[in-house]
């Protein structure tokens, strides 16, 4: 019997985000009689189900002042040293330092690395801490970027040798949303709902780079031409969570402005029972949550920024207003909605383009590929 080849995983945490959900249909749709996969994570609990042969490891580490203490890195090199594996695979920026630290040092045999975000590492001038983040990133095996937009900027921003970068674009199991509409009436009478009003969704975790600062007041607009609409927030934590709230009590919009939190299930039910999707994110690398929501037949607002452009066709998606105007966002967003009463649909066809181009099947099968060959590389080169 062959045997397997060891596949560790190395992350943040493990909430309900987007590298969370990308890693949780990996290591679900990975050939598990060709790895031995476990994903390891760094902080908090495990929020996604636990099932198949996947082993989940929690080091149960503190982030306040993680670059400031020893016993991280202490935890992190015990970890690796007693549990070997071929193959260590990180993702998001603390992981990323860690892992690719230890594993330098430690000797394993791959290193692979995918940036999601180009927030994911500080953006501020550079110093010693980024120009050590960014030699080890050069020292990895390969480094997935998981958008065309997302490449060029590590190549400027993090020194990266062109060449060392593959574009693998996000994976996504997006059975639950091709279905999203099943639920769409009663999850909507759950929600408050009118059955003539709009309901606006944006899923984003309550982070800075999400720009909810953006996203309210153009709400807040759109509410004085239709005020029975609603928007609903999908989130479970981000350090501005609490200041959200606090704008929408301030200004008496708990009926109007609702916030939710759940699984990859809920999230479908949201999306079919919303009437467009947006976003005013500042940041972000291919948007796992834009693509669940035209996966749902779902046409999107979001800012023309370049991550935007690469995923959105303005007019046959949804429509692209420029970053951070409010009154353009709103604009766009009613614009969508007199779309909809006029039943002028003109992105009927973009569920089946992203059903086709950005399924779990289709990611797994190429960095199983990226895995082999490398691997095979590694020990002709051994060898020679």
């Amino acid at each position: 019997m062959t045997k397997k080849i060891r596949l560790t995983y190395f992350i943040n945490d493990m909430i309900m985000g987007g590298a969370e959900n990308l890693l949780w249909n990996v290591v679900n749709a990975l050939d598990h009689s060709l790895f031995a996969c476990t994903v390891v994570h760094m902080f908090g609990k495990n929020e996604f189900d636990q099932h198949g042969p996947v082993i989940y490891v929690g080091l149960g580490l503190e982030p306040r002042r993680i670059y400031k203490r020893i016993d991280p890195l202490w935890k992190i090199w015990s970890y690796f040293a007693t549990n070997r594996c071929d193959i260590l695979h990180t993702h998001l920026c603390y992981a990323d330092t860690y892992g690719q630290f230890v594993g330098t040092l430690q000797n394993i045999p791959l290193m692979y690395s995918t940036i999601h975000n180009i927030v994911e590492w500080p953006r501020e001038h550079r110093n010693v801490r980024t120009a050590i983040e960014d030699y080890l990133l050069q020292r990895t095996t390969r480094v997935i970027a998981v958008g065309n937009t997302l490449k060029d900027e590590i190549v400027v921003e993090r020194r990266c040798p062109p060449q060392k970068i593959t574009m693998l674009y996000n994976g996504i199991d997006l059975e639950p949303f091709v279905r999203a509409r099943e639920h769409r009436q009663e999850t909507r009478a759950e929600l408050g709902m009118k059955p003539d009003a709009p309901l606006v969704l944006c899923t984003a975790q309550f982070r800075k780079e999400k720009r909810h600062d953006l996203l309210l007041p153009a709400f807040e607009l759109l509410l004085k031409q239709m005020p029975d609409a609603k928007l609903l927030l999908v989130g479970s934590s981000g350090e501005l969570k609490d200041r959200v709230i606090a704008w929408i009590a301030e200004r008496h919009l708990e009926d109007s402005i609702l916030i939710r939190a759940g699984d990859r299930n809920d999230v479908a039910r949201y999306c079919g029972a919303a009437d467009m999707f947006t976003m005013h994110s500042q940041y972000e690398g291919f948007s796992i949550a834009l693509n669940e929501a035209m996966a749902s037949s779902l046409p999107v607002a979001a800012p023309r920024i370049p991550v935007f452009i690469e995923g959105v066709r303005h007019g046959i998606d949804g429509y692209l207003f420029s970053f951070g105007d409010p009154q353009a966002h709103a604009e766009a967003m009613i614009a969508l909605w007199n779309d909809i009463k006029n039943q002028n649909i003109f992105w009927r066809e973009t569920a089946s383009r992203v059903q086709e181009q950005f399924s779990i099947q289709m990611h797994v099968k190429n960095l199983t590929r990226i895995y082999l060959d490398d691997l095979k590389f590694k020990r002709n080169f051994i060898r020679q």
